[in-house]
Order: structure tokens, then sequence, then C-alpha cells
């Protein structure tokens, strides 16, 4: 009787144990994956302000071509109009009209073409930023395998582990920094 008190209060031990290593290696498996989409969607937030910031400049660029395409058409436009009934005298009149003109157009274009291409440029950079500085840091194969316990980490730890006091007759535990 007394042999297999003893056996059943070591198995009783046993299982207990066994039980609590199971729940703290379930916690600890489930705050480390906490950790992981924390970070994983800190991450998100930064590369959702690179696209606002890009996004901003985008915008801007497109405006910068739209304004720069009104102002070529409007005077293209006023050419078409204007220019059979502007005075042909003075000359020198004549002359500085067309020089504005043709500078406006000259402008106007040049401006369509910085925009585009600082649009082209600002679209790069965003690709470029997205996919080389800015990514998220995804969990490697060793970190999820390092998350894990096994049952034979509790069986590693030797008898004493098996046998241990339930938790409320232990006294109290420094909490560790160790996840």
């Amino acid at each position: 009787p007394l042999m297999a008190s003893a056996a059943g209060y070591a198995a009783t031990a046993y299982f207990y144990n066994l039980g609590r290593f199971k729940f703290d290696a379930e916690q600890r498996q489930d705050c480390i994956y906490q950790i992981q989409n924390m970070r994983l969607a800190q991450w998100g937030l930064f590369r959702e302000d690179v696209r606002d910031v890009f996004s901003l400049s985008q915008s801007n660029m497109d405006n910068y071509i739209l304004v720069g395409a009104l102002i070529v058409t409007a005077v293209m436009n006023f050419i078409f109009v204007g220019y059979p009934a502007f005075p042909l005298e003075p000359r020198w009149l004549l002359l500085l009209w067309n020089n504005c003109v043709f500078a406006c157009i000259t402008f106007g274009l040049v401006s369509v073409w910085l925009a585009l291409h600082g649009s082209i440029a600002q679209r790069s950079a965003r690709v470029k930023i997205l996919t080389q500085a800015v990514r998220p840091p995804v969990p490697t194969l060793k970190d999820i395998q390092e998350a894990m316990r096994a049952q034979e980490n509790f069986e590693g730890g030797g008898a004493r582990r098996y046998f241990e006091p339930p938790a409320f007759l232990v006294p109290m535990a420094e909490p560790s920094d160790e996840v």
C-alpha cells in the first residue's frame, strides 16, 4: 500500500507538472507570436507612412502636369484665336508678343516634362524604399522553432522537474525578461 500510494503521488505529480509545463510553453509561445505580430503591424505602419508621403508628392506632380498642360493649351488657344486679330504694327510689339508666347509654351512644356520625370522618379524611389529599406521582419524558421517547446524539454529537466510541488507552495519567483 505504501508503494502504491507513492506511485500514485508520483504519477499525479508528474502529470500535474507536465500539464503545468504545457501551459507555460503555450503561454510562452503565444507571447512570442504576439510580439512577432506586433512587430509586423509596426512595420506595416512604417510602410503605410512611406506610401502616404509618396502619395503626397505624386499628387503634387500630377497637379504640376495638369497646370503645365493647361498653360500650354491656353497659350495655343490664344495663338489660334488671338493671333489673327493681333495688330501687325508696330513690329516690335509683335516681336515681344511672339517671344512671350513661345517662352510660355517652352516653359509649359518643360514644366510638364519635369513633372513627368519627377513623378516617375518618386514612384521608383517609393518602390526602392518599400522593397529595400522598409522590409517587414518576417520570422525565420529558426525563430519559429525557438518559440516551440516539446515534451523533450520537460523530460530533459530531470527528475526534480517531475516532482516539483504545485506553484502555490513555491515562494513567488522574480519576474524575468525572458520570453
